[in-house]
């Protein structure tokens, strides 16, 4: 007796499960790049000791709410545009693409700023416990600063964004089409009987629509004898 054998995809079903796939991840790391951004800004990004102008000193814990206050509207752009590609046609694809690159680009310079000094990215916190304003005046009162590594969480996100778009404009015409178009109507074709009495609702239809429910010369109607 012969055991069943399973049926074996076909090269169009396989083509269209791999268009499917590269879709998927394509979203998927779009919203891991915006949830990198938001998880990385709701922590602490810059260790910093101040003096007090008043005496004594202070250590602050400066979050990226401070330190990159961009970036949580940047990271949330990231996870819309993972929605709004889902149901894009080609031209959007390409759009959005480019979108992610840049977004990706202004992740990265938020972080880069950090990095780079983060004092000056510190200054409101600053500002809030000893008083002093102005960034020279700020850089007099900081004493010690650090870095965490939260800010390289969100350079990653941002990686991740840019790489995602330039695969995005790259494959876009290879994606399965948007979901938009299973819902796309036909032309409705009437089928009327030319011996049958005219229907009153069918006739109030037809006049609803600008239409003379008398004509049998109609585009869209066809005749059974």
């Amino acid at each position: 007796m012969t055991q069943p054998t399973e049926a074996t995809p076909t090269e169009a079903e396989k083509i269209a499960k791999k268009r499917r796939g590269l879709k998927s991840r394509s979203l998927l790391l779009l919203i891991v790049a915006g949830g990198l951004g938001l998880l990385s800004w709701t922590q602490t990004w810059v260790n910093l000791t101040v003096n007090i102008p008043s005496g004594g000193s202070k250590d602050l814990a400066v979050n990226g709410t401070i330190a990159a206050p961009a970036l949580t509207a940047l990271a949330l752009c990231l996870i819309a545009l993972a929605a709004a590609l889902s149901i894009a046609g080609y031209v959007l694809r390409l759009l959005f693409g480019a979108l992610s690159v840049i977004l990706g680009l202004c992740i990265a310079l938020e972080g880069i700023l950090v990095l780079l000094n983060p004092g000056a990215s510190s200054g409101a916190a600053v500002t809030e416990a000893t008083g002093v304003a102005g960034p020279a005046s700020i850089a007099q009162v900081i004493t010690a600063s650090s870095v965490t590594f939260w800010p390289y969480v969100g350079l990653l996100g941002a990686a991740i964004a840019v790489f995602t778009g330039f695969v995005i404009i790259l494959t876009a015409k290879h994606w399965p089409g948007s979901a938009g178009r299973k819902y796309q109507t036909t032309p409705r074709v009437r089928v009327v009987d030319e011996n049958a009495m005219p229907d009153a609702i069918d006739s109030w239809d037809d006049l609803s629509r600008g239409e003379d429910p008398t004509d049998p010369t109609l585009p869209n109607s066809t005749s059974k004898s």
